[in-house]
């Protein structure tokens, strides 16, 4: 971790390229804290497999997977007649 978070240079063994590629400011996530309402929402979308996100971010996956996931309408789903 201490490579990710740029407290040591190349140690020669972790590779922190690709975090610091996807997310610059790694360590200032990790300074900023925890996100309580995410980690409040996470056991509730865990089990079904639901990702968390922001709406932007969720229709990007949409794009890329073909598939539906924003959160639908609650409760049984209207037969089809």
């Amino acid at each position: 971790m201490p490579a990710q978070l740029g407290l040591i240079g190349d140690d020669g063994v972790t590779d922190s390229t690709e975090v610091r590629a996807r997310d610059p400011d790694f360590a200032g996530h990790i300074a900023a804290g925890e996100d309580e309402a995410l980690s409040a929402a996470l056991p509730r979308a865990e089990p079904v497999g639901q990702p968390l996100g922001e709406a932007a971010f969720l229709q990007r996956l949409e794009g890329i997977t073909g598939r539906s996931l924003m959160p639908g309408k609650r409760g049984p789903k209207p037969k089809s007649e």
